[in-house]
Order: structure tokens, then C-alpha cells, then sequence
């Protein structure tokens, strides 16, 4: 079954408003005579109210991080198409964004046939330096692209990543990037969850190990930087959950706000991929071949499993891939990849994604009936 995803559509948007005060002031007439009304005395204005500690480590962060975060357009012609979010990988001039950023067929379903041309990426910088940059690499699994500029353009302040195995649920964490073109926007909020499966509407893969935010991010803000309180990066922003509404940019559309849901590209996963993208401007993802179904009460009594079972429960296994070979069936529960327990489907998705390479041999930990078996397999490559 294809899976359809959130995603975003970048774009700029821009509002005005501008308010109207006015002031009327007359005179006071006593006794047949115009007297002046008494001066206008304006309270002097008071310092700036101190920081406080939360308010004074948020400013530290995006001070020392938002020069590494950049604005990126792409353009067919003169017609701007999107307006995202990226920073600054390395001092080489490498850019890290979103696939959905860059990716020409996303860009140009609303270009006329006679419009549609080479697309073309520009990235501002913090302090208003423009550049032209190249795509080095796009990979559809992550939703993960790598830009490049020329480095002697302005003088580059590459980020610090943090491990995202490390994270908690309830951390403090930042987002900063250019929500409806408003640029170098800070907002901030928590870890709301760990371990997200997010469909992915390029491909009928999930994506896993994803974190869940409820800092505000909008559109504008794909693929611009997820970070904790020293200001290292423990994610990509990269989509929302959207909340149907009311009010849609068109009749029968979805409101591209933030619902509260958002979700982030963990940071282990970020240096992976970017790291085969410059190398060989493609990523190499290791298959099973399951298929697996919500671990419910129903279910689990089907199979005759334990109600306090939890892992990846198998309903098939696709022809010729590994799983089949190793003898998978229906009704098997994987608890443990490698003496690592699973939960959840998207563990295992993370797990094969950042640890793996295809080739590499696992054990699965599988629980079948009553028996708990040891399952070895070679891993092979996601097509």
C-alpha cells in the first residue's frame, strides 16, 4: 500500500498592516479667554526587562547559530518557486535542506509547460551575502538533499551536530529558519516523541526514527536546523502534521500551519546521508523485505502472543528479499535487531537506516508462539 505523507509547500508570503493613530488636541476656553493645555508629559522610557535564564540561553543559541543558517530560493527563470531553510555543513561550502526543497518535479507542479526551465538555487546568508549553489546530491528516503557554494563567498560558520540517540523526551529544543519568508526565525518548545514513523509521499517506504517537536514550524522552515540548548544540531525540520481547517490558502486544500506536530530528520541519520551524498551523490539503504501490521489486542491474540508483547509484528514477507529467505512468517514478532530492543516499527527503521549498510548480516530476536528464535540474514539493498 503507498503511503502519502505530510509535506509542505514552501512559500513566501507577506502581510502589511499598517494602524493609524491620531491624536486630537484642542483648548480649554475659561472666562472669554484660550488657555494652553498643560505640556504632554511622556514617561521616560525604562531599561530593557533582564533576560531571564531560559530567555538568556535562547538568545546565546541563536546567536552563535544563526550565522550558520541560510534562506534558499529556487527559481525557473525569474519565477521564484520555493523559499526554504538550510545551514552550513563544512567550511567546503556544503548546504544541508530538504529533498522536497530542491527536487525539480516537486518544484515545478504548478509551472506552466511554458515557464518550466533550469531550476536555479540561491542562498542568502545571515549577513545578506547571496550565492549561487549547486546540487551535489538529493535522496528521497530521508527527504534530505545537499546544496554547495563557492566557500570563498563570505566566511562559512559550519554547525556542531549532537548525537540524536541521546535525546529525551521533554528536552528543551530550538528551530530557527524562514517561516513564510520571514527570515531567521527562532522558535522554540520540546521533545514531544522519539521514534516516529513518517510516511513519505516520493516513495511507499516509511522513514523512521524521526523526532516529534511542538516548537513552531511552518512552511519556510524545511530543512533548516532542530537544535538543543548548547546549540548543536540534533535534527532537520522537515514537516508538520497538517490540521484541517477552516481556513485553506484554496477551496479543498489543507491549512499549511503549524498544528503543534512537527517533525524533525534525526541527526545521526543527517551525517549519514549527507556524508554518501558528497561522496557518491547517492545513499545505499539495507531491506528486509517485511511487511508488518499494528501490534493490536486483536492481533496479538491471533498469533497467540503475550497482551504485554511489544516489537515489529511480520503479516508477510515480499518475494526474493531476505526476509523470505530467512524463513519469516506471518505472525512473527520481531523483539531485538542485534541485541537491540524494538518496539516499534520505526526503531527498526532507524536502526537499518543508520546503522546498517546493505550486505551487513543481522540477528533478529523473533518471538513465534511460544518459542523465541535467533534469525540470521544478509541484508540486501532497498530498490
Amino acid at each position: 500500500m503507498k503511503l502519502r505523507g505530510w509535506r509542505w509547500t514552501p512559500a513566501l508570503l507577506g502581510s502589511a498592516t499598517l494602524v493609524m493613530l491620531g491624536f486630537v488636541i484642542g483648548t480649554m476656553i475659561q472666562a472669554g479667554r484660550a488657555s494652553t493645555p498643560p505640556p504632554l508629559l511622556l514617561e521616560q522610557s525604562s531599561p530593557s526587562a533582564p533576560l531571564s535564564p531560559s530567555g538568556a540561553a535562547f538568545a546565546a543559541v541563536y546567536e552563535n547559530v544563526a550565522p550558520s543558517v541560510v534562506a534558499i530560493q529556487a527559481y525557473t527563470g525569474r519565477q521564484s518557486l520555493s523559499g526554504a531553510s538550510g545551514f552550513v555543513l563544512d567550511q567546503k561550502g556544503h548546504i544541508i535542506t530538504n529533498n522536497h526543497v530542491v527536487d525539480v518535479s516537486m518544484l515545478q507542479r504548478n509551472v506552466s509547460r511554458s515557464d518550466a526551465g533550469p531550476i536555479t538555487y540561491i542562498v542568502e546568508f545571515y549577513n545578506g551575502t547571496l550565492a549561487e549553489a549547486e546540487l551535489i546530491g538529493r535522496d528521497v528516503y530521508s527527504d534530505l538533499a545537499v546544496l554547495r557554494v563557492d566557500p570563498r563567498v563570505t566566511e562559512l560558520r559550519p554547525v556542531t551536530f549532537a548525537d540524536s540517540a541521546a535525546l529525551t523526551v521533554g528536552q528543551e529544543v530550538l528551530a530557527i529558519g524562514n517561516p513564510y519568508g520571514n527570515e531567521w526565525t527562532l522558535t522554540t518548545g520540546i521533545i514531544s516523541a522519539l521514534d516516529r514513523a513518517v510516511p513519505n509521499e516520493m516513495t511507499d517506504f516509511l522513514a523512521g526514527g524521526f523526532i516529534q517537536t511542538d516548537a513552531a514550524i511552518n512552511p519556510g522552515n524545511s530543512g533548516g536546523p532542530l537544535l538543543n540548548m548548547n546549540g548543536h544540531v540534533i535534527g532537520v525540520n522537515n514537516s508538520i502534521q497538517l490540521d484541517i481547517s477552516e481556513t485553506r490558502p484554496q477551496p479543498g486544500a489543507p491549512a499549511l500551519a503549524n498544528s503543534g506536530v512537527g517533525f524533525a530528520i534525526p541527526s545521526n541519520l543527517v551525517r549519514r546521508v549527507a556524508q554518501e551524498l558528497i561522496a557518491f551523490q547517492r545513499v545505499a539503504y539495507s531491506l528486509i523485505g517485511i511487511f508488518y501490521e499494528e501490534d493490536n489486542l486483536a492481533r496479538i491474540q491471533q498469533f497467540g502472543l503475550p497482551n504485554s508483547s511489544h516489537g515489529v509484528l511480520v503479516s508477510g514477507t515480499d518475494d526474493g528479499t531476505p526476509a523470505e529467505a530467512a524463513g519469516l512468517q506471518r505472525g512473527d514478532l520481531i523483539l531485538a535487531i542485534d541485541g537491540n530492543e524494538l518496539r516499534t516499527f520505526s526503531q527498526l527503521l532507524s536502526y537499518l537506516a543508520i546503522q546498517t549498510r546493505p550486505g551487513d548480516e543481522v540477528v533478529l530476536q523473533v518471538r513465534r508462539g511460544d518459542r523465541l528464535l535467533d534469525v540470521s540474514l544478509t541484508l540486501a539493498e532497498r530498490q
